[in-house]
């Protein structure tokens, strides 16, 4: 793919870029399923730019941090048409339209996030109004539980791949992880009130460990004091480097000793 773009004066030269590509994942697997790397990305430097990317690419236009722009236009001279719904914009006759479009990539936009899927998981969509109420009750519910405001002040991204650099799925922007199972299990036993107490805490904690022992060792530490639990034998069975400072803080909480983890610990 290849093509022209044209910029708005107030856009060149400050911090704005143009990307061609939604999946940002660099691969090193000794085996691989697609390219190692399948995006390109051009800071916006002149106001006509030519932009490429053997594989193609949706198009992004990426913003710098507190960036505020009204009313600028981008024009890119040649593309194809993706399929691509936000909720509150597209109507239902725009939808019957747009999810027939060519590309093979699509993308759902809904209240906190945007989800990239391939084309092919929307063509036969027939309520995207619907898909959007369980995704936006999905968020709604994510964001009480780590005691945010609904509204995020950016919306979170999720991107399928043939392929990823670490895991099955993983954590960054664009999103590709889950929850940790860890935090899944401590959720039956407890409840999500007790997790919504622990991640309440967070945003009043000051500073946090850089290193990811650290980071460990607080959150079990954060997370027995929410259930009144002491919960290091369930993080340490996960194979969690628990340290004896962190058993030392929590050795006045009653321990967890049935937890399904017990057999490995």
């Amino acid at each position: 793919m290849k093509t022209y773009v044209a910029f708005p004066a107030e856009l060149v030269n400050k911090g704005w870029k143009i990307q061609i590509g939604c999946h940002t994942d660099y691969l090193n697997h000794s085996e691989l399923k697609r390219a190692a790397c399948v995006h390109e990305q051009f800071p916006v430097t002149s106001e006509m730019m030519q932009i490429w990317n053997l594989w193609g690419g949706l198009i992004y236009l990426i913003a710098p941090r507190n960036a505020q722009v009204d009313g600028a236009e981008v024009t890119v001279q040649v593309a194809v048409p993706a399929p691509y719904y936000k909720s509150g914009v597209t109507t239902a006759g725009d939808w019957s339209r747009l999810r027939t479009a060519p590309s093979p990539w699509a993308e759902m936009e809904f209240d906190n996030i945007v989800i990239t899927v391939p084309s092919e998981t929307v063509r036969d969509l027939e309520r995207p109004d619907e898909l959007a109420a369980l995704w936006n009750a999905i968020m709604a519910a994510i964001a009480d539980l780590a005691a945010l405001p609904p509204k995020l002040g950016r919306k979170e991204r999720i991107v399928t791949d043939v392929q990823i650099s670490h895991g099955w799925m993983h954590a960054g922007y664009p999103i590709m992880a889950f929850t940790a199972a860890a935090h899944e299990l401590v959720q039956e036993r407890f409840g999500w009130d007790a997790l919504k107490k622990a991640f309440g805490a967070y945003h009043g904690m000051s500073s946090y460990p850089d290193d990811n022992t650290g980071k460990m060792n607080l959150y079990a530490e954060t997370v027995s004091r929410a259930v009144g639990r002491n919960l290091t034998g369930f993080f340490r069975a996960w194979g969690w480097s628990i340290e004896a400072s962190t058993e030392e803080k929590v050795k006045n909480l009653p321990p967890w000793t049935d937890h399904p983890m017990v057999q490995y610990g």
